[in-house]
């Protein structure tokens, strides 16, 4: 029997409209987002010297907007594609395709707005520095640039995935999951030398290397999103429907 004769009618392994979807509204979002930090430091500058890159900050609220876009496939678009004949572990490998295809989405689109950003300070004669713990050394060593979005993102996104998936299926089980998920985080983070969270101290004692490394943290990301997806699989392979289709 072939994939394609094991799934329902207008379904697919490939989340090809999903990915359309979610990456239109990713890119009108990026739009209006990266215009705004944009135009930040510009305001800034009439009451401070500008010493850092807006951009850089930007990031941080990214890997946010990731994970909300995780949840919602995990739990509305669950829900949806279950109610209309895709089988639960259908739809979850679906969801794992677009959760690394829209992560490298969004970390390709946070790469480009570094180039308006350098004109605009180079233009102004700002300095484009970025904060520590980074892959990457400035703003156009594009490939690291890449790499880091794109680790960050899929970790965020696998997160807010099992997330959505977890507490479709049982809130107070999923609650209770909270400090492993922070502890997943946190693991990933020492591949980027983080000083954030208990596990710091494997840092400072030379444990792991106190300078980001992008092999540490490419494994050490993969090993974690996997973690993260083999949960959201356990919690939604057999999850009961909610809603009953029309």
């Amino acid at each position: 029997m072939t994939t394609a004769q094991r799934l329902p009618k207008g379904f697919a392994l490939f989340p090809k409209r999903l990915l359309v979807e979610q990456g239109l509204f990713a890119g009108m979002v990026w739009a209006g987002f990266s215009l705004v930090m944009l135009i930040i430091p510009v305001v800034v500058s009439f009451f401070r010297p500008i010493e850092v890159s807006g951009w850089g900050f930007g990031l941080g609220i990214a890997q946010w907007y990731v994970l909300a876009i995780g949840c919602y496939v995990g739990w509305q678009m669950f829900e949806l594609h279950v109610m209309h004949g895709q089988s639960r572990r259908g739809f979850l490998k679906s969801a794992f395709i677009f959760t690394l295809l829209f992560s490298a989405l969004v970390a390709a689109l946070c790469v480009v707005t570094f180039l308006p950003e350098a004109l605009i300070y180079g233009t102004a004669g700002w300095p484009q520095v970025l904060d520590d713990n980074r892959l990457y050394d400035g703003p156009f060593d594009f490939p690291m640039l890449f790499l880091h979005g794109w680790l960050t993102f899929a970790l965020y996104g696998a997160g807010g995935l099992f997330f959505g998936v977890a507490f479709y299926r049982n809130s107070a089980l999923a609650t209770l999951c909270v400090p492993a998920v922070l502890a997943v985080s946190w693991i990933a983070g020492l591949g980027m030398a983080s000083t954030d969270g208990p596990l710091q101290f494997l840092v400072r004692e030379g444990v792991v290397p106190s300078e980001p490394n992008a092999l540490l943290a490419t494994v050490l990301h993969v090993l974690c999103v996997a973690v993260l997806f083999g949960g959201a699989w356990m919690f939604g392979r057999d999850a009961a429907i909610r809603k009953k289709a029309a």
